[in-house]
């Protein structure tokens, strides 16, 4: 029975999705969730107490049918997972497919945690319209040129995952404020050394010649 649990909480998840904005939103969406409602119910009725077997068989062939409902909404990456960050704050844009009757909300989390030097703001949800594709636009900063390893991957509402991680390589060539501050920084130290040679340089300059040494004689020679 936890199979079959786990089944209805993963249609609950799905049915988080749709945006019911109208009517014909509405019918929709209860076209795709009835036939996977009605085989759990059907599921968990008396027929099937007894036969554990023939309970895990048809939970699993619901969890089958939602996953492949669900699949119909994925995220679309670049063939060669690089993305290119032109300045210190952009954003990485995502194409979303939804290939449903119905409109349905997503969001795109991205896991940075482990990568030094990158920030993301991975909040925003997007409405998907049935049928189209969406750009999904994820603010990005980075402080300090370099390639970020990150993974990338499609949520509900409610939480669950759509499909499986990618995984990206994020490519910077600017310098963040952290990278900046550090360079002026270096250079201000550079600036002040080089200060410091200069003035002790002049007052050498213009130290008087020290007195009391002997006169440079002129040597005579004879006449021969």
């Amino acid at each position: 029975m936890a199979r079959l649990r786990g089944a209805a909480d993963l249609i609950a998840d799905f049915s988080s999705m749709f945006v019911r904005g109208e009517d014909g939103d509405e019918a929709a969406a209860a076209d795709l969730l009835a036939p996977l409602d009605s085989a759990v119910i059907a599921t968990a009725s008396s027929a099937y107490r007894g036969d554990p077997a023939a309970v895990l068989a048809r939970a699993e062939a619901v969890t089958a049918a939602v996953q492949r409902q669900r699949a119909r909404v994925s995220l679309i990456v670049p063939a060669d997972g690089v993305y290119s960050l032109a300045s210190a704050r952009a954003s990485l844009v995502f194409t979303v497919a939804n290939d449903l009757p119905v409109p349905v909300q997503v969001r795109i989390g991205l896991d940075a945690s482990l990568v030094a030097g990158l920030s993301l703001d991975d909040s925003v949800v997007q409405v998907v319209q049935p049928g189209r594709r969406a750009l999904i636009e994820v603010p990005a900063e980075v402080e300090r040129p370099g390639q970020f390893r990150v993974s990338a991957e499609l949520f509900s509402p409610a939480g669950l995952g759509l499909g499986t991680p990618v995984r990206l390589t994020v490519r910077s060539t600017v310098y963040g404020g952290l990278s900046l501050a550090i360079t002026a920084a270096a250079g201000g130290l550079l600036a002040v050394l080089f200060a410091v040679r200069l003035v002790r340089w002049l007052r050498r300059r213009r130290r008087p010649p020290v007195s009391g040494l002997p006169a440079r004689r002129e040597s005579v020679r004879a006449p021969r």
